[in-house]
């Protein structure tokens, strides 16, 4: 498994990606950038919930980055997952598609966490 995604140079972020290396998990396309790490606070009640976000170095993260790591990214796996899409502003665009379609070209299902219950 690997992580593909964007970290800002602080505390948060060092231990983050600290503890998913600790766990296996290949943190060579992390890339660091200055600012906050983005979080996200969940508040939650005994009906509902609510979020409070940072997006930090998440505004980072674009379809760019993930076409880059495409050919290394599948060698290690089959299955893609995008988890924080609301919290990824440069996603959020036409561009996102084509580098989707390209990861099914190459085989790789995908997955989206779309951040809500239903």
């Amino acid at each position: 498994m690997s992580y593909v995604c964007c970290v800002g140079k602080d505390k948060f972020g060092t231990l983050q990606v600290e503890k998913a290396a600790g766990d296996g998990v290949d943190c060579s396309r992390i890339q660091h950038r200055d600012g906050p790490t983005g979080t996200c606070i969940v508040l939650s009640g005994p009906t509902d919930r609510a979020f409070v976000s940072c997006l930090g170095a998440n505004r980072y993260l674009t379809p760019e980055l993930l076409r880059s790591v495409l050919p290394t990214t599948l060698a290690r796996g089959s299955h893609v997952h995008f988890g924080g899409y609301f919290t990824t502003p440069e996603l959020h665009t036409d561009e996102l598609a084509d580098v989707l379609k390209a990861f099914r070209a190459q085989g790789a299902t995908i997955s989206l966490d779309p951040q809500c219950v239903l």
